[in-house]
């Protein structure tokens, strides 16, 4: 490799073009929209860690999701290679969309989760199932609140991926 392949393969010319910052920033907004929701559940799955750990279970959920973006932005490249991977034909779907690939099966099964966790939560909020009779809130223990944010931060990266 010579050393003028190298300076041009360092190049910033062409990140430094109209569409390359316009991309840039369409990315970034993106990925501050989708890191709302994310944080959001966070903090309403966090208000029933027990009395006290909230705080610690809000702190380790942003930890987690910070963690699972990374991890799966350095594996993008699998990632990627998930979406020509059949899993099974649906005959009864027109022949262009038949083919289920592993990409779709995953976020189907994270789409679905994140809707049945949603809907758990608007339930419970709405029923009142979580009260005590004292109007407090049931609290779960602090590892099932961490197994829960571990899911939901999977989902939410593997969506923002």
């Amino acid at each position: 490799m010579s050393l003028e392949m190298i300076s041009e393969f360092l190049s910033l010319s062409e990140l430094l073009t109209l569409p390359a910052i316009l991309s840039l920033l369409t990315v970034s907004f993106m990925g501050v929209v989708l890191g709302i929701d994310n944080v959001v559940f966070i903090a309403v799955i966090a208000k029933r860690a027990p009395k006290g750990q909230e705080e610690r279970a809000r702190t380790l959920g942003i930890i987690m999701a910070m963690a699972a973006r990374i991890a799966l932005i350095f594996s993008i490249g699998l990632m990627l290679r998930f979406e020509s991977v059949k899993l099974f034909k649906m005959p009864f779907l027109p022949d262009d969309h038949s083919e289920i690939t592993v990409k779709g099966a995953i976020l189907f099964v994270g789409g679905a989760f994140l809707v049945y966790k949603a809907t758990q939560e608007i339930f419970e909020k709405l029923e009142g199932d979580h009260a005590h009779g004292d109007g407090e809130q049931k609290r779960l223990p602090l590892l099932q609140i961490l197994a829960t944010l571990f899911l939901l931060n999977m989902v939410f990266s593997i969506d923002s991926v």
